[in-house]
């Protein structure tokens, strides 16, 4: 498991230099790129991104209904909202 307690030197990745007070970190570049992210915030490492990703799914599955109105699909009567 990759540390991320240092700096990273990733400038080159960047077109503009990291304003002071902030720091660049790298996540893996797996597709889990965002989950990945708000675990290192989290915890400093990737350790919480399987919990993140699992959370989020299980978060969209409770709330289908509202998730259902927020989007432009063809509503079958099975999925309706109401």
């Amino acid at each position: 498991m990759t540390s991320y307690n240092k700096v990273a030197t990733i400038t080159a990745y960047f077109s503009t230099p990291v304003p002071n007070g902030f720091q660049a970190l790298v996540s893996t570049g797996d597709g889990n790129c965002f989950y990945n992210s708000i675990s290192i915030l989290l915890s400093g490492n990737e350790i919480l991104t399987t919990h993140l990703r699992l959370a989020s799914v299980l978060h969209a599955v409770e709330h289908f209904n509202h998730y259902l109105t927020m989007v432009c699909v063809i509503k079958l009567p099975m999925y309706s909202a109401h």
